[in-house]
């Protein structure tokens, strides 16, 4: 199967509900639609799995129960999800207008006021995850989406390696370590199953490192478009600064 027929194409209806009307952009796993949700009238995304093994089915499926049971402005919203004609998965969610914080850091840096606006606006979304027991594990800005362009209505997206703080499996081919390097607690990089709300409290510190500094910014982008698979600590100036990032609990 030709990964055109997987993703589906312009036109086509997804379940009777969902018209896919452009393609807005493909990854390594799957391509995001804009699509017309028949049932609501309204502009949905609809994500379409690309790879056809056992892990990313687990996990695209895995995305689609948490969204499901999360509800909040600051988390984006599950719609619907099921199958292609051609049997491959997909996930239907709220189309938002805007752009993420990544492509905003493109044009231009954040003032330190707009950062702290941030980081409590992200913080507010991730509370109600966690205190559902989930872990989205890849807080970076490319993950952060301004809805409207607005910095105190940020959206947190991309659930594809969060998980449950107990009882979930790692979903990971042995020896890999799901996760963006510049942004990820130590105790993650290092392969540890028992990772809990502190892993997102840490990356949510580097996004306010990053975040008023555009060339810095860029630079981290760069280093962190693949998975990274080996152990790392916290950069030797922050650690310095706050030596206690190490430990979870000190956070």
């Amino acid at each position: 199967m030709v990964a055109s027929e997987q993703a589906g194409s312009a036109k086509s209806v997804l379940d009777r509900r969902f018209v896919l009307v452009a393609e807005h952009k493909r990854g390594g796993m799957g391509t995001v639609w804009r699509a017309h949700d028949l049932e609501t009238n309204r502009s949905v995304a609809v994500k379409v799995l690309h790879l056809t093994s056992a892990e990313p089915f687990e996990r695209f499926a895995r995305e689609g129960k948490l969204l499901a049971g999360l509800s909040h402005p600051g988390i984006v919203s599950y719609v619907g999800h099921g199958t292609t004609a051609a049997g491959v998965p997909y996930l239907a969610m709220e189309w938002l207008e805007g752009e993420t914080v990544a492509e905003r850091l493109v044009r231009e840096a954040l003032t330190l006021r707009e950062s702290l606006t941030l980081l409590r606006a992200a913080a507010r979304g991730l509370a109600v995850a966690h205190a559902r027991g989930i872990v989205h594990r890849d807080l970076k800005p490319s993950n952060l989406f301004l809805r409207d362009g607005r910095i105190e209505d940020v959206v947190l997206l991309d659930l594809g390696i969060a998980r449950y703080v107990e009882g979930a499996s790692q979903l990971t081919h042995s020896g890999s370590i799901l996760g963006t390097p510049s942004y990820m607690a130590p105790e993650q990089a290092q392969g540890h199953l028992a990772v809990g709300p502190m892993v997102d409290v840490f990356s949510l510190g580097c996004l306010f490192r990053w975040t008023p500094s555009k060339p810095r910014q860029q630079r981290c982008r760069q280093k962190s478009k693949h998975k990274h698979a080996l152990p790392i600590t916290p950069d030797g100036d922050v650690a310095q600064m706050r030596p206690q990032i190490r430990e979870p609990s000190r956070r």
